[in-house]
């Protein structure tokens, strides 16, 4: 299962390169792309979306939008 989540607050490669770190840390998940322009992330896996969500909080960005593709 493949989930876009749509994540604001990006601005720069280094935004990019961040949000790649926290997201490959999480176990349960693959990291396919991040995408800065389009403002999101495709990961593959199962993972909790309100801990996603939170990780994606507490690292300074906002996590808007979860979509199942």
């Amino acid at each position: 299962m493949q989930t876009k989540i749509t994540i604001k607050g990006m601005s720069c490669q280094n935004c990019v390169r961040h949000v790649t770190e926290f997201l490959t840390e999480v176990p349960t998940i693959k990291l396919l792309e991040v995408n800065l322009e389009q403002e999101y992330a495709l990961i593959e896996g199962e993972f909790d979306q309100a801990q996603i969500t939170e990780l994606i909080q507490e690292e300074g960005y906002e996590a808007t939008d979860f979509q199942t593709i």
